[in-house]
């Protein structure tokens, strides 16, 4: 199981050499983690509902766009494998959108150090946390289109 190297996964599914028992680790280890996000993002209560509001609609829109995007990445509806490949290949993405995480918070933590306003805090953050959704989207997409090459 691969939780950092992309690269090598792509090579492993070109190949075929990802078994059942893989494909059902990578399962539970992508539920776990979105799991300890959601747990994480939860110890810091939201103050700005606005913000709120336009991060969840701009996150369902990209998610929306983003899944239509990558099937398309995939061959659409002649292609092969898209939920085993997307599973698979946004195990390893989303450790690396979870370290980015940290940094937001590093980077929302010197903001709040240097007295910014609260309202360009969360203005930045939003665009951040909408801007790392739109990577992780363009980075399987990539990913799936070398799988399928």
């Amino acid at each position: 199981m691969y939780f950092w190297k992309t690269g090598s996964l792509v090579e492993d599914l070109k190949s075929n050499k990802v078994t059942e028992r893989n494909f059902k680790n990578y399962y539970l280890a992508s539920s776990l983690l979105m799991m300890i996000s959601y747990y994480l993002a939860m110890t810091v209560p939201p103050e700005n509902m606005t913000m709120i509001l336009i991060e969840a609609v701009g996150s369902i829109g990209i998610t929306v766009f983003g899944i239509d995007f990558v099937f398309k990445c995939n061959g659409g509806d002649s292609g092969s494998n898209f939920i085993n490949k997307a599973l698979c290949l946004s195990f390893p993405l989303m450790i690396k959108v979870f370290v980015a995480g940290f940094f937001i918070g590093f980077a929302v933590g010197i903001m709040e150090a240097a007295s910014l306003f609260q309202q360009v805090i969360e203005i930045v953050y939003t665009g951040l946390v909408l801007l790392i959704q739109v990577i992780f989207f363009w980075r399987l997409a990539v990913h799936i289109q070398r799988v399928n090459a």
